[in-house]
């Protein structure tokens, strides 16, 4: 049996109904031999592929999902750290010791999802920089940067309803 492995960052985008790629790809693949493996990895919203799929590709594939647990806040806090030693002075680094704890924990409270965290952290020092004029991350800055975040990703979801729950949200 030959594999074929296929890694996207971003399959959400594949999935929307003016890009039928993902569906199309997956479903000539699973129909060249019985003899191929599909492996698929990437980075998903959407809890369960096969229905974002049209049937006979999920019929084609038998698909199944493997999950990785979240990070914990100790596992976020070394990752946030390593990507601290590259942004950072170490000046900067010992005085925002404090947001990167925070950072962890909160990302471990949600998701444990290291992407956010990062994007948390970026952000945190954009607001720190640009708004604040401070040269490292600052709890207040952090608390900025989540609640911009957050504003932003309930903007997202909201652009992404169908009409007849916007129109009801409109109405309230």
């Amino acid at each position: 049996m030959k594999n074929v492995l296929l890694v996207f960052d971003d399959i959400q985008y594949l999935l929307t109904e003016d890009s039928k790629g993902l569906d199309g790809l997956l479903f000539y693949l699973s129909r060249l031999s019985k003899n191929i493996g599909i492996i698929l990895v990437g980075n998903l919203r959407v809890n369960d592929l096969a229905m974002a799929l049209e049937p006979p590709t999920t019929s084609s594939l038998k698909p199944r999902s493997v999950c990785f647990p979240k990070y914990n806040a100790t596992e976020l806090k070394n990752i946030l750290i390593d990507r601290a030693n590259d942004a950072l002075t170490e000046k900067a680094l010992k005085r925002s010791g404090g947001a990167i704890a925070k950072i962890a924990a909160l990302t471990a409270q949600g998701w444990g999802s290291a992407r956010y965290a990062l994007d948390l952290f970026k952000e945190a020092g954009m607001v720190s920089e640009a708004i604040l004029a401070k040269d490292h991350i600052t709890e207040e800055a952090l608390d900025k940067a989540h609640d911009m975040i957050e504003e932003s990703n309930i903007e997202d979801q909201i652009h992404e309803l169908p009409p007849q729950p916007l129109a009801l949200l409109e109405a309230i």
